[in-house]
């Protein structure tokens, strides 16, 4: 969604962040909240309508957070040098690749995350080891990943570095054995390793460096187990609104099979578990599976099964489902680009009779709807939710009903 507002100096636009004007984490911060909520349910019916699907989304239809300010339950920063040649650890300039804006206080974060990340660019400075140079490519320390949990505010690292030496091993290693005497209210520390040319928080390989291996939160009804670099909706709060309503649009009675597509660690599974037969999700990262089952062991929840893959290509061994039972339900999560045009090929030589598409892209869920709306698949759209999960930036999240 593009911002037509002229963009002026942060203080004259009353805003909260000091680095507004140079970071481009939340690029609607100068628009009151209310206007940013109508602004994108207008943004959300004009992309549908060019798709052809006539649906007005009011203000009343996005769901919003309590409170639009630190809200994220994870965030990615990266490290970088400053024009005075210090290291800085923070978010990436606007428009640009290569440059970081030294972050003091991130509104969108939990102040224990500020903290923890001032505390890490404190060590980093102090280590000798430079920052890592996307141009060159040369360098250590690349990125650091905090998640935090909002029930019990404590939070789990993840800092992520080059190959390094045993002088680099010594100084991580004794960093994060500082930094959790220092704050008990970390909980878990971890280090990875990534050769990476790419500008992304991927490490290659992970090695714990103590505390606990995994964050608690509660979400909902259910007790997770989650890691630093799992996905999850980074709104926990405004989350568990949207999965109430999932399982409110599946109106499920306790017989039915569900199966869920691009389910990450299986959140929107477990939720719909619970008035269910059975459910079967399917995801294509590997940790994200593996972390799901261990949940799904704790909670017992031993009629949900997750399976590791490529929803395109499980969907070309035929009907995917024979032998599983035939979808009462079928749950779509696909990410930002949408579903591939193979499961759209799929869905329309066997369609499911109920569908609930989650979307966190307009312009994808758009294009994917008016390829099955009307008479030639025969799905209706029997119910639309928007929730504004990112305050302060263009993104919104959609979920529609579809049944035939």
């Amino acid at each position: 969604m593009q911002n037509t507002q002229t963009v002026e100096p942060a203080e004259e636009l009353n805003v909260r962040c000091e680095h507004y004007r140079a970071c481009g984490g939340c690029s609607h911060q100068h628009i009151p909240y209310e206007d940013q909520v109508r602004e994108k349910a207008q943004k959300l019916t004009e992309i549908l309508a060019e798709a052809g699907v006539d649906v007005k989304v009011t203000p009343d239809l996005v769901k919003t957070s309590e409170d639009p300010w630190r809200y994220r339950n994870k965030m990615e920063f990266t490290f970088g040098r400053s024009k005075e040649g210090e290291m800085v650890l923070g978010m990436h300039r606007k428009g640009s690749y290569w440059k970081i804006v030294h972050i003091e206080d991130c509104w969108l974060v939990p102040e224990r995350v500020n903290t923890l990340l001032k505390a890490v660019e404190a060590e980093a400075n102090e280590s000798g080891f430079p920052a890592y140079n996307p141009k060159s490519h040369h360098g250590f320390w690349r990125y650091l990943i905090l998640r935090h949990s909002a029930h019990y505010d404590t939070v789990v690292a993840c800092v992520i570095t080059e190959y390094g030496d045993q002088a680099h091993t010594d100084f991580v290693e004794a960093m994060a054995k500082r930094l959790q005497d220092k704050f008990d209210w970390i909980r878990g520390f971890w280090w990875g390793v990534s050769g990476k040319v790419a500008d992304v928080a991927i490490p290659d390989h992970l090695q714990h460096l103590g505390g606990p291996r995994d964050l608690v939160e509660k979400i909902g009804p259910f007790e997770l187990r989650l890691h630093p670099t799992n996905f999850i909706q980074p709104n926990i709060r405004l989350a568990e609104v949207m999965y109430e309503d999932i399982k409110e649009f599946a109106a499920l009675t306790g017989g039915e099979t569900v199966y869920d597509l691009y389910c990450g660690f299986g959140i929107i599974a477990m939720y719909l578990a619970q008035n269910a037969a059975r459910v079967y999700g399917l995801e294509i990262d590997p940790f994200n599976v593996d972390l799901g089952r261990q949940n799904l062991e704790r909670l017992g929840m031993e009629h949900v099964r997750l399976q590791c893959g490529k929803v395109e290509d499980w969907l070309k061994s035929g009907v995917p489902w024979d032998g599983l039972g035939e979808p009462d339900l079928l749950v779509l999560d696909p990410p930002r680009a949408g579903m591939h045009k193979s499961v759209i090929k799929f869905l329309k030589r066997h369609p499911p009779k109920r569908m609930i598409y989650v979307s966190c892209n307009p312009t994808s869920l758009a294009r994917d709807l008016g390829a099955l709306l009307g008479p030639e698949v025969g799905y209706r759209m029997c119910g639309i939710q928007a929730y504004d999960m990112f305050p302060h930036t263009r993104h919104v999240e959609t979920v529609v009903l579809l049944e035939r």
